[in-house]
């Protein structure tokens, strides 16, 4: 099993935006934590210390946090009723697409501006 922990400013709002995006289920734990369970993947979201989220600004809608050496890829059933959700749960899609092999993946914006990647294994790539 993988597990995946964002610090988040606004722990609900992303835990509600992961959750919808990706059809999982949330619990919760003490302290403000909480667990998306995305198959065999639980992602963590925890918040962010008050003496660090003061100085976080998080615009509407949110401006791509591209510093970071780690960008998570969530597997969704259908790319395209994804990417039309995004807007709607305080995401950004930035319009940026690569496939291999295997899989489609686009780029899109949590509410808080985390940069992830979306996969979908289209008919034309599914193996046989």
């Amino acid at each position: 099993m993988l597990s995946l922990v964002i610090f988040s400013v606004d722990v609900d709002r992303l835990a509600d935006f992961y959750s919808t995006l990706l059809g999982a289920n949330l619990t919760s734990e003490e302290h403000g934590v909480v667990r998306v369970h995305c198959g065999e993947t639980i992602l963590r979201i925890l918040s962010i210390p008050d003496e660090i989220a003061h100085d976080i600004v998080i615009t509407t809608p949110p401006q791509g946090r591209d510093d970071v050496a780690v960008k998570p890829i969530f597997e969704v059933e259908n790319l395209a009723l994804s990417l039309q959700s995004i807007s709607a749960l305080g995401g950004v899609d930035t319009g940026r697409s690569f496939s291999d092999s295997d899989f489609d993946y686009h780029d899109v914006l949590d509410p808080e501006g985390n940069v992830i990647q979306l996969s979908w294994r289209t008919p034309t790539n599914l193996k046989i």
